[in-house]
């Protein structure tokens, strides 16, 4: 539990898991052996056989919930776990992260300390001694720039992933949720938290950022998978921004901007390094944002799941 004033603050954590059931029972058992307790883990099982359902009762600790949700969809998944929660707060972790002991106590600490903001996006590091190079190209790894309150909205890539964030179940709820479109499992697979955190912004929700409580991805995927995989981040990013653009919102225009000039920069870094798995990165990422505009600006619109529009708290003093 985490002190909030003069009251205990509950938290639930919510894991969506698909077919990797060493891996999500290997993520459940890091937090009921943590430092501070959680309400709940919730594991939305997405998979098709019971691997994951057993390697989650042989922990035999009745704070684990699994739930069975398909088809896979991550942001789906993250929703209906949300709604089973029964914590103020939900934080999520993926499937495919290393938490260390003191994770959910360093989650409260920096829920204290910036003033119990609406949700709060923490660090995603890579292994000890990973470092990208001509052979590599990490994956959704998260530096925070410090700890902070954004003020208005932000690109989002700024702010936080999903991988590692904690959130007011009732501003969540209220918010939607992350948009069934995007992300893993849908048309359109990735940039689902983007848009979640610029939903966050938009509607004048405080939202952090913070380096003071992380986690390790796993940097486990072959370099012949990421090319298949920056593409498709790049079709979620761009179906993103298409998505705000058809709302009039012209900022996701410069979201989109920015994301082309990530696409050269890393065929100029490709081409550098000498790195031809740089360079099928590069292109595939290219392809991607092309075909994640056209394919949103024809099938997104904007209002769908529903921004409430307005702040439901006030910054506090100090915030920054």
């Amino acid at each position: 539990m985490i002190r909030e004033g003069e009251s205990d603050v509950e938290v639930s954590v919510v894991v969506p898991t698909l077919d990797r059931p060493e891996r999500s029972a290997a993520v459940v058992r890091a937090v009921l052996e943590g430092s501070e307790s959680p309400l709940e883990v919730i594991v939305v099982d997405q998979g098709k056989g019971a691997e994951t359902e057993r390697a989650l009762a042989a922990l035999a600790d009745g704070r684990v919930l699994h739930l069975r949700r398909g088809p896979p969809s991550t942001s789906a998944a993250r929703n209906a776990g949300a709604e089973r929660a029964r914590g103020a707060y939900v934080a999520f972790l993926d499937d495919d992260v290393a938490v260390p002991p003191t994770w959910l106590a360093d989650v409260g600490g920096e829920l204290r300390r910036l003033g119990f903001p609406d949700a709060l996006f923490g660090e995603v590091r890579g292994p000890a001694g990973f470092v990208p190079d001509r052979t590599t190209v990490p994956v959704s790894l998260f530096r925070p720039e410090g700890p902070r309150i954004w003020d208005g909205p932000v690109h989002p890539n700024r702010v936080g992933y999903a991988a590692n964030f904690a959130c007011r179940r009732d501003v969540f709820l209220a918010l939607g949720g992350f948009d069934p479109r995007l992300g893993p499992g849908s048309r359109f697979p990735g940039a689902e938290d983007m848009d979640f955190v610029y939903r966050l912004l938009r509607a004048g929700y405080r939202v952090g950022s913070t380096p003071r409580f992380s986690i390790v991805h796993e940097q486990w995927r072959e370099p012949e998978d990421l090319p298949r995989l920056y593409r498709g981040y790049n079709v979620g990013g761009a179906a993103f921004c298409a998505k705000h653009l058809r709302t009039g919102d012209l900022r996701a225009g410069l979201f989109l901007l920015e994301q082309v000039g990530g696409d050269a920069k890393m065929l100029a870094s490709a081409l550098r390094r000498r790195s031809g798995l740089r360079a099928r990165v590069a292109l595939a990422r290219t392809a991607g944002t092309w075909s994640g505009l056209a394919g949103g600006l024809r099938s997104l619109g904007g209002g769908s799941p529903p921004d409430p529009g307005r702040p439901r708290r006030s910054r506090p003093a100090g915030g920054s």
